[in-house]
Order: structure tokens, then sequence, then C-alpha cells
């Protein structure tokens, strides 16, 4: 199984991206430029090696899905409360 390192530059162009799923890789950062993807209904991230949560996520206002979970992250930015449409997020099994 081939596992990726960095989250895919190409996907922060097609901005009518409404999911991704990066799940079970070995990305460490997701980029600040996250928040170009508008129209993004949900990031799932889980199991990763991704130790901190760009403050720019809070400018997904469509997000409705995050997952987070089973990474190392230490703590969440509070611009997670921005989320409004939020309605499930994972952050299980982090340090």
């Amino acid at each position: 199984m081939v596992r990726i390192t960095k989250f895919p530059p190409e996907l922060l162009q097609d901005t009518s991206l409404k999911w991704i799923d990066l799940s079970y890789n070995h990305i460490k950062a997701i980029p600040s430029a996250i928040s170009t993807l508008t129209e993004l209904r949900m990031l799932n991230v889980y199991d990763n090696n991704i130790e901190t949560i760009p403050s720019e996520l809070g400018k997904l206002r469509k997000l409705q899905e995050l997952n987070v979970g089973d990474n190392i992250l230490k703590s969440f930015p509070l611009v997670i409360t921005e989320l409004t449409e939020l309605l499930d997020l994972s952050i299980s099994r982090n340090s």
C-alpha cells in the first residue's frame, strides 16, 4: 500500500470539491490554502501524522463532517466553533 506524505496540492485547485478522504496516509499537515475549498462538505484525514489544524479551516463554512481522529494533535483551534454547519466531528485518538 502506497501512503502519501503531503496533502496533494492539485486538490486545492478544484474549488468545487465537496469531499476529501485522505485517511490512512502519512500526511503531516493540512495546508492553510485549504480555505480556498469553500464548497467542501467533508474532510477525512483520519490516521495520519497531523500535528496541527490550520486556523484557515474556520473559513470552510459549508463543512459538515470533519474527521481528524488518530493523528498526533495536541490542541485544537477555537476557529472550529465558526463551522456552524458542522454536524460530525471526530477527534479521538490524538495526543
